[in-house]
């Protein structure tokens, strides 16, 4: 049987790879937005790649916290309409991928950094409401959200199986 650990380093490769896959390309959100998130599942199966060579699991977790906390959601929180997208669930899942994947001052010194994005995310979009990409209509917007949601409420319940 995998940690509860292993299972959340797992999904994050899965999810990641299924929303660049599926989402932004069907949904049509820009090549912006599809570029930077198949960069992200690009590094992610590489990540994935040498984690199952190395098995240095403390070493990929702590890469790939760093990559989606400080690289990857800030840049899409900034691409794809900060509060007005999914990526605040994502924001929310994050934090709870540093809460598991991490142990001790990495975890708290990570953390402390990544509430330290969020809230510099948070005052740009209301500064600079102009930067988002906009949907191209009600219907993808509200299917973002939804998909958003769904990975959110998948996540959860991934880590409650044991």
């Amino acid at each position: 049987m995998t940690s509860l650990r292993h299972r959340v380093f797992n999904a994050c490769f899965y999810s990641r790879n299924l929303y660049v896959i599926f989402l932004n390309y069907f949904l049509g959100l820009g090549k912006v937005a599809i570029s930077i998130t198949f960069a992200c599942g690009v590094i992610t199966t590489g990540l994935y790649i040498a984690f199952l060579i190395s098995r240095n699991y403390e070493k990929m977790a702590l890469i790939v916290v760093i990559m989606l906390s400080f690289i990857f959601f800030p840049t899409m929180w900034i691409v794809a309409g900060g509060t007005s997208s999914n990526i605040p669930y994502y924001i929310i899942i994050n934090a709870g991928i540093i809460a598991l994947l991490l142990v001790g001052l990495k975890r708290k010194i990570i953390f402390i950094l990544f509430t330290m994005v969020v809230c510099v995310l948070i005052v740009i979009k209301y500064q600079r409401t102009d930067i988002a990409i906009k949907y191209n209509s009600r219907l993808i917007g509200y299917i973002d959200l939804s998909f958003g949601l769904f990975v959110f409420h998948c996540s959860f319940n991934c880590c409650s199986y044991r």
